[in-house]
């Protein structure tokens, strides 16, 4: 009703202007591509260890460049483990590690031979273990056929009861054995 065909010269005229518009655009982000800065371009070696602070003028530019920075790095772990008769008690170990950045300990012995000491502390951690486990089977094995009444995943609860009484014990276990040898 109110629609009216353009005119050919009409679409030819909004074609071109199109056609232009598209161009200049294409010319601008050629030009801007191209652009050549007069600040100077630097490439220096980063790592994970390194740091730098550039200051770029077009005029020049200062760098202050340190490679192996930090030198030492520290590490310092806190560790909350149960101790005491049954491992009701808590004990709290602090780690203290510096290390040469880049690799290495720090240590001055890097030896990998164990002493008498920590040999004893391993065979005595590996025994309390096994009778924590052991004692504990023994105490959640009266309960597991209760456990296995509950429908459909009585079976399911009954071994995870099971397992997790297990674990936990070795851990009691492990730990009252390193209390003993005082490891």
């Amino acid at each position: 009703m109110y629609s009216q065909k353009p005119s050919k010269i009409n679409r030819i005229i909004v074609g071109s202007l199109g056609i232009v518009f598209g161009l200049s655009h294409l010319a601008l982000i050629q030009s801007t591509i191209n652009r050549k800065s007069n600040l100077p371009l630097i490439n220096l070696p980063v790592g994970p260890y390194t740091s730098y602070i550039a200051s770029v003028t077009e005029k020049g530019y200062t760098i202050r460049y340190k490679s192996h920075s930090p030198k030492i790095i520290e590490t310092e772990k806190h560790v909350d483990r149960p101790a005491g008769f049954l491992g009701l008690g808590k004990s709290e170990l602090k780690t203290y590690e510096q290390s040469v950045a880049g690799g290495g300990s720090g240590s001055v012995s890097e030896s990998s031979e164990l002493t008498a000491k920590q040999i004893a502390c391993i065979k005595a951690e590996g025994s309390g273990e096994a009778t924590g486990k052991l004692a504990a089977a023994s105490i959640t094995a009266p309960i597991t056929p209760t456990l296995t009444e509950i429908p459909y995943v009585g079976w399911l609860v009954a071994g995870f009861f099971n397992m997790f009484g297990q674990k936990q014990g070795a851990e009691i276990g492990g730990q009252m054995a390193r209390d003993f040898q005082d490891c």
